[in-house]
């Protein structure tokens, strides 16, 4: 490309996929282009693997139709280059080939043919410039030209033929790069440096040599191919050639030299001038033979502008012209050169090329070479740089045999015309040239080579293919059954196996059966080991599993990387799930083929649609039904009327014992009346109509036979309380009844849900990972106990529990299917049978142990379904063993203090007398129960303080009134040991003739021998005792000598643990010094850098503040001043004066130099 270009560094043979720019360091033009070009060819080489050529189905630029291709705006690939074609007018031209004259990349293009003629597509890339695009110049920055663009041109170009095999020849060039479809010419440069110490004088022809500074600049030399010549059989006989050492990057407007300061500004001593216009730039590369290409005029002279010609550039002057070095033109066929112009002296002897300039010479081979205008080849020249690396060809080896840089053309056939019409494609060329989207391709777009001509032999795409199937008869289609298959064993057609399907039962009605009668899940085996921990691979032994779609799978024993999961298989993020749930479900399911595949998961995606238990459906049951909030109703009350509440409640709790007994004022009674009706309201809202009519009708019929008005004086006060401790019990039998229906109505087993889409997995077991990002890292933990299905077969139920079908349906059946009668009559004795059956005792059941225990599976119990803690009892679920309460009613007081006596409970001397007490439970808050609990709930334990209640002279119950220890008053041993040395004590022992003691006036006691021998026994049991006791004192006064002397060692490590401590501070401050003192060291090697940068910006040429203005980098040279130092020495009034001509002052090139070199 064109262009002010400090060179252009990408190379395709290094296979660099990007940049990336060094933190701190200087960003050049040549890495951003690069980035470009990286990315570019990228892209072409992805279109060229995929697509290769040819025209988009939708939006191409070839639009195929049943009247044959036809020419439109719109997409193009050429050999992975994509392009569009666009008119210059904004609309085609009539007929499907009218776009070819109305191009927008193409002006001033050839005519169409009107013999045979090959269409084809030409893309390739040019530089356009903010002198021809203004936009590229932001005006915010005054117009400052800071980049320039590429633009992909393509172009409809057309090549006679004269028959078939003409254009068999056209398309074998086009696929080998070779003749009018040439990528590039094949000319080889090669250059060779001169002696940059020695360079001919052109002031002094006299002077052989001089001796000066070297005159290698730091530029990018190109020399360009501008015109070719061709003979009748299209071999080059003419060269135009063009070079430049600034890339030929310098442009202007023509219309801009006819101010005198523009045109002095652009010209350069001993020049050459290239005017063109976009029509001469457009049409570079290969045309056939009958159209002559619009090209550029070159002159030595800037003004007047050269003219494009008769008839050519449309008639229109040149609108831009470009600067270079020099041009010629060479004579290939006369071997010599003509019209040279500029600098530079060149030379022609047996077809090849010699351009001798400053510091180096180059040559071009072109004797029998390809050569295209547009070609162009360049060279790296730097200064400062090494000697080897001054002079650099790209392309070439050791600089020697680059072919050209460009420019590159993409070629792609397209269709052919006859007499001006386009031919109708065949099959085949229809594929070739449309391609449809990647992801709607039609079966009539894929190519098909028949292997089989007896059905397919007139078949060219697979939709044709296709469609011959439509009549392929299964008898004509050959079935080879696999080794050990009898059932379709001698069967040789699809035909003959399908018969014989006919006569096999589908196994569908295996699979339905598996998956309506079977638990999915782990059937057996499956155990899961980690092979090496902190590694990504699980193991696992053979076993079976059974899907929720009812698919059995045999699993052999394997082995599996989990790096190796495809993402499919790893359901969510890993890292989100091991925070929620702390593990990883492992699971098994069949994938393709029935291949056997791991999956990672959460727990809800590895398990699945919920498939509840009969527990777990009871209490969703239970929970959907809504309970009334006691707590909720209680909470907002007045202290004086939660009193009166809870009253009311320990009275339904312990209605046998106090019904009838426990009076409820009538400003009481409203209280508890309004919470009862709240309690209703409440209960109502949340029911059926039915159902809250019916509990209503209960409340109606309580209220009309326990009506308080029908007494009179404290009858009342007891019958309100009675009635509303009713109602309380009303709502308890509701829920409870709520809670029997839930059981009843989910007792036989439902259908299993949905098993939903596949794949069905299976859990097996859960791990612990560090995930590498989204993939599984390495496992910390493996377990096959943890989400894990484990199906509940017949055998493993047999295995784990026994059958308890039988006897669940023993105990519930009489709840389940007896329907109670609700009454008429009798509220009261229909709420006293409810009461005995909820308060009878529920004895814990027994663990159920196997004849022969696994010592892995420990014994388990199963509790009741529901325990639903609300207004009513409910046994105690804190894990104490339930104490059986002993029956007392109906004893006698003193008969009953003895029973609660002996089973372990503090009897309180006072009784509460039902007859004479006026309210028992003010008696039983008094005697210390507490206050805000309903008594019936608090379970005596032993040595628990108990109050008993009699009416009638007989007991009628008894209340806790104070916590004991819950344990039974048992003696302890030192309580024993006391007791017997007190009774040893007071003995004594008579002699052997049994006179001792006489003398006291008493006969001595008479004890027997068995006794006395026990005592004596525990007598020298103590003294041995004794002994050991001070045995053990000794060996411990030892050990605590010998731990003060391990002490007194630790102390002393510790003092010299302290010292080194010392130690270690003093060498951390001498090495602080030592760091300060480097931190000085380096400060000065900063400043001595500073100024060797400093002195080398200075020794930096003048073009390098002067890159816009070259002319005034030109004057200074010619007055020896030649670098930035040279600047800074002279006096800006000496500057100023040799600067005039190029439009500066001597203050500009100063300030220019100064901040070059301060940055």
């Amino acid at each position: 490309m064109k262009g002010s270009n400090s060179r252009f560094s990408h190379r395709p043979d290094q296979r660099y996929s990007n940049t990336a720019h060094v933190q701190g360091g200087m960003v050049t033009d040549a890495d951003l282009t690069e980035t470009g070009q990286i990315h570019q060819a990228r892209d072409e080489a992805q279109n060229a693997v995929t697509v290769g050529s040819g025209s988009p189905a939708r939006n191409g630029a070839v639009v195929i139709s049943g009247d044959g291709p036809a020419l439109a705006p719109g997409w193009i690939m050429a050999e992975g280059k994509q392009g569009q074609v666009r008119a210059a007018s904004g609309k085609p031209g009539d007929g499907p080939l009218g776009l070819f004259a109305d191009q927008a990349d193409l002006p001033l293009g050839p005519r169409l043919p009107e013999k045979n003629a090959l269409l084809y597509a030409d893309l390739w890339e040019r530089p356009v410039f903010a002198m021809q695009d203004p936009y590229l110049a932001d005006p915010g920055l005054h117009g400052a030209e800071t980049t320039y663009r590429t633009r992909t041109m393509t172009q409809i170009k057309s090549l006679r033929y004269d028959d078939e095999d003409g254009l068999k020849a056209l398309l074998e060039q086009m696929a080998n790069g070779k003749g009018a479809f040439a990528r590039t010419g094949n000319a080889l440069a090669s250059v060779k440096p001169k002696n940059t110490e020695i360079a001919v004088d052109d002031c002094d022809p006299c002077a052989d040599q001089i001796d000066i500074v070297p005159t290698v600049p730091n530029a990018l030399f190109r020399i360009e191919v501008i015109r070719v010549g061709r003979n009748e059989a299209g071999h080059p006989i003419s060269v135009r050639l063009a070079w430049s050492h600034e890339n030929a990057a310098a442009i202007e407007e023509t219309a801009a030299l006819e101010d005198v300061t523009a045109r002095d500004t652009f010209a350069r001593a001993k020049s050459a001038y290239e005017f063109f216009s976009d029509a001469t730039e457009a049409q570079i590369g290969w045309f056939d033979a009958d159209h002559a290409p619009e090209r550029p005029a070159l002159s030595a002279v800037l003004h007047p502008i050269a003219e494009p010609g008769t008839g050519k550039n449309g008639g229109k002057p040149f609108s831009h012209v470009r600067r270079w070095d020099g041009a010629c033109t060479l004579d290939l066929s006369s071997n010599s050169v003509k019209d040279a112009i500029g600098t530079g002296k060149m030379n022609l002897n047996s077809g090849t090329a010699g351009l001798t300039l400053d510091s180096f010479t180059l040559e071009l081979a072109l004797k029998d070479a390809e050569i295209l205008a547009g070609d162009y080849w360049l060279v790296e020249l730097r200064r400062f740089a090494a000697q080897q690396d001054r002079i650099r060809l790209l392309g070439g080896t050791d600089n020697k045999n680059a072919l050209p840089e460009g420019v590159a053309h993409h070629f792609c056939a397209l269709f052919t015309i006859e007499e001006g019409k386009p031919r109708q494609l065949s099959d085949s060329d229809t594929r070739r040239l449309s391609f449809p989207p990647l992801t709607d391709i039609p079966a009539t777009h894929i190519s098909f080579d028949p292997q089989c001509p007896d059905f397919f032999d007139n078949s060219e795409n697979v939709a044709e293919a296709l469609n011959s199937l439509c009549d392929l008869d299964a008898t004509q289609v050959a079935y080879h059954p696999s080794d050990g298959c009898e059932r379709f064993e001698d069967v040789k057609t699809v035909h003959q196996a399908l018969e014989k399907m006919c006569k096999v039962q589908d196994d569908t009605a295996i699979t339905r059966v598996l998956r309506l009668m079977m638990d999915w899940g782990v059937i057996c085996g499956i155990r899961l080991t980690l092979p090496t921990r902190f590694r990504t691979t699980v193991a696992w032994s053979g076993g079976t599993i059974l899907n929720r779609a009812g698919q059995l799978i045999d699993v052999k024993s394997g082995s599996f990387d989990l790096r190796e999961l495809k993402p499919e298989n790893i359901h969510g993020d890993l890292r989100a799930i091991l925070e929620k749930d702390g593990e990883i479900c492992l699971s098994m399911a069949a994938g393709e083929n029935g291949r056997l595949e791991l999956h990672l998961s959460d727990r809800a995606t590895a398990f699945g649609p919920a498939d509840r238990g009969y527990r777990e459906a009871v209490d969703a049951c239970v929970a959907g039904h809504k309970k009334v909030d006691f707590g909720n109703i209680y909470r907002p009350l007045k202290p004086h009327e939660g009193k009166v509440v809870e009253s009311v409640l320990n009275v339904w709790a312990n209605r046998k014992t106090l019904a009838g007994a426990v009076p409820l004022s009538e400003t009481d009674g409203k209280v508890a009346k309004a919470v009862n009706k709240t309690l209703v309201e409440e209960y109502a809202a949340n029911a059926t109509p039915e159902r809250a009519k019916e509990i209503q009708d209960l409340i109606l019929l309580a209220e009309k036979e326990m009506n308080p008005d029908d007494l009179r004086g404290a009858a009342r006060d007891r019958r309100r309380m009675q009635l509303e401790a009713a109602k309380i019990g009303i709502l308890a039998n509701a829920e409870e009844e709520d809670r029997n229906a839930c059981e009843c109505l989910h007792l036989l087993p439902p259908c299993p849900p949905q098993a939903g889409k596949a794949p069905y997995l299976v859990p097996v077991g859960c791990l612990k990972m560090d995930p590498a990002g989204d993939r599984p890292g390495a496992i910390t933990e493996l377990c096959a106990l943890c989400c894990r299905k484990q199906a509940l077969t017949w055998r493993a139920h047999r295995y784990f529990f026994g059958s308890q079908i039988d006897a669940l349906f023993e105990k519930t059946k009489e709840r389940c299917c007896t329907i109670p009668d609700k009454p008429n009559v009798g509220i009261d004795d229909w709420l006293g049978k409810w009461d005995d059956r909820l308060f009878e005792p529920r004895p814990d059941r027994i663990p159920v142990v196997e004849p022969e225990p696994d010592p892995l599976w420990p014994p388990k119990t199963r509790p009741d379904v529901i325990y639903d803690p609300g207004i009513v009892y409910q046994p105690d679920l804190s894990g104490k063993m339930v104490n059986v309460k002993p029956d007392v009613t109906r004893l006698p007081p003193a008969t009953a203090n003895e029973i609660l006596t002996g089973n372990g409970y503090d009897v309180s001397d006072e009784v509460i007398d039902l007859d004479d007490v006026g309210d028992p439970l003010a008696k039983i808050t008094e005697m210390g129960g507490i206050s805000g609990e309903v008594i019936g709930k608090r379970q005596p334990e032993p040595g628990d303080k108990i109050a008993m209640m009699t009416s009638g002279g007989k007991v009628v119950d008894y209340v806790v009134i104070r916590k004991g220890s819950g344990k039974l008053p048992y003696e302890t041993d030192a309580q024993t040991k006391a007791r017997v040395e007190k009774v040893i004590s007071n003995i004594e022992l008579p002699g052997k003739d049994r006179t001792g003691g006489t003398s006291a006036g008493f006969e001595q006691p008479s004890l027997p021998t068995g006794e006395l021998d026990a005592f004596a026994k525990r007598l020298d049991d103590l003294v041995l005792k004794k002994s050991e006791t001070e045995t053990e004192v000794r060996r411990l006064t030892e050990d605590r000598a010998k731990l003060a002397g391990e002490v007194g060692a630790l102390q002393d490590s510790l003092r010299k643990s302290m010292a080194d401590l010392e130690q270690i501070k003093t060498e951390r401050v001498e090495s602080e010094k030592v760091i300060t003192k480097a931190k000085a060291e380096l400060e000065e090697v900063r400043k001595a850098q500073e100024k060797l940068v400093v002195s080398l910006r200075k020794e930096q040429p003048v073009d390098v503040v002067l890159a816009d203005n070259p002319n005034a980098a030109k004057l200074l040279r010619a007055k020896g001043i030649v670098s930035l130092a040279d600047i800074e020495k002279q006096p800006t009034g000496n500057l100023t004066t040799i600067l005039r001509r190029a439009g500066m002052n001597g203050t500009q090139i100063k300030g220019l130099a100064s901040n070059f070199v301060k940055r």
